[in-house]
């Protein structure tokens, strides 16, 4: 016999053995591992190798748990049922099992009750869950020996009254899952013992009311989900314990109004979509520095505070879409520095002042499509250094010559705007339903009129000028007065030089913008500004931009 064949044949050995050491209709990945997920499984399978850790059983008709199903593999860690037709638990199912550390018995839809002294012998069982079975209580002291427990579900099911003292025994446990039952009251009592517990999801229960107590025994607490209740007032002090909470999730209730002071100070989630909150005043976060992520989305907010957002230069990520916003103050996200995403669509905002995203220099986010808008103010986007998402669709814009700061903004960064072909104009009758990214720029123009303000805008042809690269341009001058007199402003184009006249009696301020882009689309962005004082005469101005 040669060295290789009696290796062939040791190897094939090994295989036979371990072939017969796995359950019929079952898989084993490894020695360790056992799968079972065959409709034919009846029963528990027998005759476990005592080398098996972990044992799924998945959408069998594994009908009951009994004692002796696993007297063959006492080392088992892990045990999974996951969507069988278990009936039944039964007391003693697991005293073997000393060892085990993870169990789920879940998605068993006719599974309702389960006993008190099923876990006694899971000494050292860290994390079990039972979740989406038919379980409308659970017995007093049926995790009472789980004292090494760190992770606790019982969610999907029908739970609504639990005994007050159901978790006292539970001082390791560091995340209770309840969310997805029938649960209508919470009390301090209920979270007695529960002294190292990190998270607490209580969403999409029938809660009305909280006290304002409620949560004194949980002050290790740092993330708290209540959404999907019926929450319409929450005290005062409700949080006041909750010093080391993290994130908050209210979204989906019916809270009307937030006092100050309430939140609790190192928040940096916090989410309050789909309430009926209809203001924002000053002092709601102004005590929240840590905030990274604000949701306000869907709510009735009409109107907010100038300063609401005054402290938050951590956030990241504001959403108050879907709500009722006509306008808002120039100042209120100028401590945003930040700020990342914002979400202003489907409001009714009519206009946005110039300096509203004034210092939101590391913007990469911003929304405003669905609104009322019809046109923005000129260098409204200046102060965003890189913008790689804007939408602006589904506004009644106005394709006129105020128009064209939006329409040279859209042409150098069309691939940055979500939709940019559904930017339909509404006004004048001529272009209504024309998309504006397809206009020509003599299309955007104006009726001369005689009023406040003067404005010259052009984009220069993209022509070989000499010594220069093929670039457009855009220039404008804008020039402001405090008092009603008449002007008129020229442009005109000649051998590179564009130039701007203007009659004005009185121009306090001047500003001269250009965008030089060359066919790289790299683009440089030049300013200037001049002040006069009030009885500076300047008839017959003329400015020239030389490209």
């Amino acid at each position: 016999m040669t060295r290789e064949f009696a290796i062939a044949i040791f190897i094939l050995l090994q295989l036979c053995c371990h072939g017969h050491s796995c359950p019929t209709r079952c898989q084993c990945f490894t020695p360790a591992k056992v799968f079972c997920s065959d409709e034919s499984v009846k029963h528990v399978p027998a005759n476990l190798s005592s080398d098996v850790k972990e044992l799924t059983i998945m959408t069998t008709s594994v009908t009951n748990i009994k004692p002796g199903d696993f007297e063959s593999s006492p080392n088992l860690t892990k045990i999974i049922f996951v969507n069988n037709f278990i009936v039944s638990v039964a007391e003693g199912a697991f005293d073997e099992l000393t060892e085990l550390q993870e169990l789920e018995i879940s998605g068993n839809y006719r599974l309702h009750k389960i006993g008190v002294d099923v876990f006694s012998s899971l000494t050292k069982l860290k994390k079990l869950l039972i979740n989406f079975n038919k379980f409308s209580t659970l017995e007093s002291g049926i995790f009472d020996e789980l004292l090494n427990l760190e992770i606790l579900q019982v969610k999907g099911n029908l739970l609504a009254d639990l005994p007050y003292n159901l978790f006292s025994k539970l001082h390791q446990l560091r995340v209770l899952d309840l969310s997805q039952n029938m649960i209508s009251h919470v009390t301090k009592d209920f979270l007695n013992g529960l002294t190292n517990l990190e998270s607490l999801w209580l969403n999409e229960n029938l809660i009305a009311t909280l006290q304002s107590d409620v949560f004194s025994n949980v002050l290790k607490l740092q993330k708290l989900f209540l959404n999907g209740n019926k929450i319409e007032v929450l005290p005062q002090d409700v949080f006041s314990k909750l010093v080391v909470l993290e994130e908050l999730n209210l979204r989906g209730n019916l809270i009307k109004e937030l006092a100050p002071g309430l939140l609790p100070p190192q928040l940096k989630i916090l989410n309050l979509e789909h309430n009926h909150l209809s203001e924002l005043t000053c002092g709601v976060f102004s005590h929240l520095p840590h905030l990274t992520h604000l949701h306000l989305d869907r709510n009735k907010i009409l109107t907010a505070s100038e300063d609401v957002f005054q402290n938050l230069t951590k956030l990241k990520h504001l959403s108050l879409s879907e709500n009722q916003i006509i306008s808002l103050p120039k100042t209120i996200f100028h401590s945003l520095e930040n700020l990342t995403k914002l979400y202003l669509h489907k409001n009714n905002l009519t206009s946005l002042d110039v300096e509203i995203f004034q210092n939101l220099y590391n913007l990469e986010n911003l929304r405003l499509s669905h609104n009322q808008l019809s046109t923005i103010p000129e260098a409204l986007l200046d102060a965003v250094i890189f913008l790689p998402y804007l939408s602006l669709h589904e506004n009644p814009w106005i394709c006129d010559c105020n128009l064209m700061y939006l329409y040279n903004w859209v042409q150098y960064n069309v691939h940055s705007v979500e939709h940019a072909n559904r930017i339909l104009c509404e006004s004048p009758e001529a272009l209504r339903g024309r998309g504006l990214v397809n206009l020509q720029t003599a299309e955007l123009s104006c009726a001369p009129m005689n009023n406040t303000a003067c404005r010259a805008e052009q984009i220069a042809s993209h022509s070989p000028l000499q010594g220069q690269e093929n670039m457009a341009a855009v220039t404008e001058a804008s020039l402001s007065e405090t008092e009603t007199t008449t002007k008129h402003c020229t442009l005109s184009e000649a051998n590179g030089m564009i130039t701007i006249t203007c009659n004005v009696p009185k121009c306090p301020q001047i500003k001269i913008e250009a965008q030089i882009h060359d066919e790289n689309a790299k683009r440089i962005h030049y300013i200037f500004k001049k002040n006069w004082t009030v009885t500076s005469q300047c008839l017959n101005t003329t400015i020239s931009i030389t490209i």
